[in-house]
């Protein structure tokens, strides 16, 4: 699959220690420093948009009245394992 590419360029500033461990990793991975951060800021965007989406689910949930309590939720992982360990 070949993506199109349009580039947006954007300065951020970084402490020197991120900065020189951002550079050593680049280096490490024999990536550019900029398409390494660019695959970091993409891995890190998907990861945050997967948790906030679950939290949103999760309020969801509870606005509707679908939640247990902490003691029925650790009923039920107790018998779940009792179940696997058959």
């Amino acid at each position: 699959m070949i993506e199109a590419m349009v580039a947006t360029s954007t300065t951020v500033t970084l402490k020197r220690t991120r900065a020189a461990k951002l550079e050593k990793l680049a280096k490490r991975a024999g990536m550019p420093v900029d398409e390494y951060l660019d695959r970091a800021l993409k891995h890190y965007i998907e990861d945050a948009e997967r948790v906030l989406a679950a939290i949103e689910r999760g309020r969801k949930a509870v606005r509707e009245g679908r939640h247990r309590t902490l003691d029925e939720a650790e009923a039920e992982l107790k018998r779940r394992r009792k179940a696997r360990a058959r």
